[in-house]
């Protein structure tokens, strides 16, 4: 995958005005990157604080917060060449590491179940990401046309409109730093994690493994794959049908 590029935020705005169902640029965005296809802009990977001090006290507390960053924005626009959502995040903070050493224990993400494609998580989950529940509850506005608007009206609603309960969204989490601050950090969380594993898929191929091999096989060309799937370095396709166990 090739490297990801600083955006300013002219270039980030005008890009997500283009091809992102919501059309902004967050506020408080600090860290803005580029996936280019040649010379063409073909996705956009934003981090910041976000809308929410209290969303980014969550995983460790009021006084973890400031070493929480939200990852505002992810958007890839149409292309048959570029890589898995999954990858762009990983290597987005990789990217974001490098470019603030230590500074920050996680990154938080939202899938939004209400949004157009009704986002459940999937490539945060490939990409890494721990499960630590949903949030709370919100509500809505629908349109004349029965569109769903997660950005809501003041008290007064437009002539037609109607205001409804939305799903919650699901709260993810990367933890950043090297495997043993991980580690660390993963135990001071003041929230359950849940990270996906395979579950039945991964029994019957160990246990398949465990046949060849009594039988003599010594040869396993697919391992590698099976090994990226326990390291959550599968593309987004590979977790169809896993499930969650805690960590």
């Amino acid at each position: 995958m090739p490297p990801l590029i600083p955006l300013s935020a002219a270039d980030t705005a005008a890009f997500l005005a283009q091809h992102h169902y919501l059309g902004t640029l967050p506020r408080g965005t600090s860290y803005r990157y580029g996936l280019q296809r040649g010379s063409r802009l073909v996705g956009v990977i934003c981090f910041g604080v976000g809308a929410s001090h209290a969303a980014r006290a969550v995983p460790w507390g009021p006084a973890g917060a400031a070493q929480v960053l939200e990852l505002t924005r992810l958007c890839l626009a149409p292309d048959p060449d570029r890589p898995p959502a999954s990858q762009v995040i990983r290597q987005a903070l990789r990217t974001l590491e490098a470019a603030a050493p230590g500074r920050y224990w996680g990154v938080i993400s939202f899938a939004d179940p209400a949004a157009p494609g009704h986002h459940q998580g999937t490539v945060y989950r490939a990409a890494g990401g721990l499960f630590y529940g949903d949030g709370g509850a919100r509500a809505g506005d629908r349109d004349p046309t029965g569109r769903i608007h997660t950005r809501r009206h003041g008290p007064t609603l437009p002539a037609g409109w109607s205001r409804v309960r939305l799903t919650p969204k699901r709260r993810y989490l990367f933890l950043l730093g090297r495997p043993g601050q991980q580690q660390v950090r993963r135990r001071q969380l003041q929230v359950q994690a849940v990270a996906f594993q395979p579950a039945l898929p991964l029994v019957w191929t160990l246990l398949a493994y465990l046949c060849r091999y009594s039988a003599g096989d010594r040869q396993f060309p697919d391992l590698k794959i099976m090994l990226s799937y326990l390291s959550s370095r599968a593309p987004p396709a590979a977790f169809a049908g896993w499930s969650a166990s805690p960590l």
